[in-house]
């Protein structure tokens, strides 16, 4: 079992109670904690400067689509980087 799958098991099973808004709020809570931890990894991968160019392209990919990293200063140093090695 993968680690979504038990979050969606887990999560329909404590939350069959509850009104659809309730449901919807936890679920964006929870997306919205992993977005942030994901870009946590992003920028400590952007300091470390170990990330690969594959990296680099699924982390701009994420930027675009997600609100919280849309015109940041993770975006901007990915940006950056992916310039700079496109440079050399």
């Amino acid at each position: 079992m993968t680690w979504d799958e038990l979050l969606d098991r887990l999560f329909d099973r404590y939350t069959v109670d509850m009104d659809e808004a309730d449901r919807q709020e936890i679920r964006e809570n929870i997306v919205q904690d992993a977005y942030v931890e994901l870009a946590a990894f992003i920028g400590y991968g952007i300091d470390q400067g170990d990330l690969s160019d594959e990296e680099i392209d699924a982390a701009l990919k994420f930027s675009e689509r997600t609100p919280i990293m849309k015109r940041s200063l993770i975006t901007d140093a990915l940006e950056e980087l992916k310039a700079s090695r496109a440079s050399t």
